[in-house]
């Protein structure tokens, strides 16, 4: 993603990053659009020292009985041992299956043990191992490759990594992250002219137009 991003997340999105408020999946792809992205870093840094200000200006909240106490107790007592992961993370330089695609940073702690899944022609997935109140999951789609019009019961997040994609209402490329709530109805068709990669992340199922998708849903988990 060598390009700056023409389109970027709004400035409730990036608070509430800068806040803590986000879901895992969510505050990946915020991550990750800002790694490519100098106006919405800038804008992040703003929002963190006016944090900063405003926590300034708040009173001082009186300190619990012992509180000192425990916290010397703290200290002192022997530092636990961490526990071993399960499986270790390898760090990767490029999204496995597409070595020319490179991972952004915030991303690339989730790869180690990606493996495609094909969900129909020309569109495969992997769903990251992410938890709580969202899912994220990467997309591989094949050049003109039409994905189902469909709306949305709460937010969608999509950054492209490489390649290209129209809705109807935009065209985005790599950098570009779009945010969709249940206002929007779209359909995603990639560029001609190659394959897209792109990272997603949605709160809830989407409201599929055509039936025969709402029954396949449950198999396809989007």
């Amino acid at each position: 993603m060598s390009k700056q991003p023409n389109h970027h997340m709004s400035d409730e999105l990036l608070l509430a990053y800068a806040a803590g408020s986000l879901a895992e999946a969510q505050s990946l792809i915020v991550a990750c659009h800002i790694a490519s992205c100098p106006d919405c870093r800038a804008k992040l840094k703003a929002a963190d020292s006016l944090g900063g200000v405003l926590l300034d200006t708040l009173p001082p909240e009186p300190v619990a009985a012992g509180s000192l106490e425990a916290l010397f107790a703290r200290l002192d007592a022997p530092a636990a041992q961490d526990k071993p992961a399960t499986s270790p993370i390898r760090l990767v330089q490029s999204i496995p299956g597409v070595p020319e695609v490179e991972a952004p940073a915030p991303l690339a702690r989730y790869l180690g043990s990606l493996r495609w899944q094909r969900l129909g022609p020309g569109v495969r997935s992997y769903v990251l191992p992410t938890s709580g109140g969202a899912s994220a999951r990467l997309m591989r789609l094949a050049p003109g490759v039409r994905l189902p019009a469909h709306r949305h019961r709460g937010l969608e997040l999509t950054l492209v990594l490489s390649g290209g994609y129209h809705d109807g209402l935009a065209h985005y490329g790599p950098g570009d992250i779009s945010e969709m709530d249940e206002e929007h109805h779209h359909q995603p068709v990639v560029d001609k002219d190659g394959e897209c990669i792109a990272l997603a992340v949605t709160e809830k199922l989407a409201l599929y137009d055509r039936f025969v998708y709402r029954l396949i849903q449950p198999l396809i988990g989007l």
